[in-house]
This record gives structure tokens, sequence and C-alpha cells, in this order.
């Protein structure tokens, strides 16, 4: 299982669109973050520009948060789960009808 968390919230000075701020992330979220700006070829300024022109809400730090989540999100498999050593869905249920069946229940708790 997972195993060293880093929790702790560090500051790191970025640069959006021009305008120098801060951003607090846990240590984890950071390494997160920077993984994914070397995958996609960016540096962290300009993800972070392109992050803060899909942003909705108020909290810069939250839009950040939602991205590395949705990011890992996407690359998410039920084989990389295995091979992770995560635990299964079961014998009797397959990866795609989990996505139809929290899908369905997302949508009726969005409705209720």
């Amino acid at each position: 299982m997972l195993k060293n968390i880093q929790g702790k919230l560090i500051s790191r000075n970025i640069t959006i669109d021009g305008h120098r701020t801060s951003l607090r992330l846990e240590g984890d979220a950071w390494t997160a973050f920077e993984e994914i700006c070397v995958r996609e070829q960016k540096s962290i300024h300009e993800m972070c520009s392109e992050i803060e022109q899909m942003r909705t809400g108020p909290s810069r730090t939250a839009a950040v948060r939602a991205y590395i989540l949705a990011y890992f999100r996407a690359a998410a498999s039920c084989e990389g789960h295995s091979r992770a050593g995560h635990g299964c869905l079961g014998d009797t249920i397959t990866c795609d009808q989990a996505r139809l069946y929290f899908n369905s229940e997302a949508v009726s708790l969005v409705g209720a």
C-alpha cells in the first residue's frame, strides 16, 4: 500500500499569465504536478496558467488539486490498478460495468 505520504503544505512562487503568486500544495501533490509537467513538456508556470484558464471556482489551489486528480484518474486503468496491488472490483463486475454504475449513480445524485 502507500507509504510515506507527504501531507505537509509547501508554498512555492509561481507565475500565472505574467503575474507572480504563490501556491500551497502537499509534498506529494507537488511531486505529482511536477510529473504531469514533465509528461506534458510544460513548466509549472505554463501548467498553472492553463489551469487558471479552466478554473471556475474561487480557489486556485483547489483547481490545481482537482486537475492533478483528474489527470491521473484519466490515466488509470484496471490493469494499472492490478499491477499497483490495489484492490480489485471482483469477478462479478468489470471496470466498464463499474464506470456505468457510478456514472448513473452520480447522475441520480445530482438530480436528487
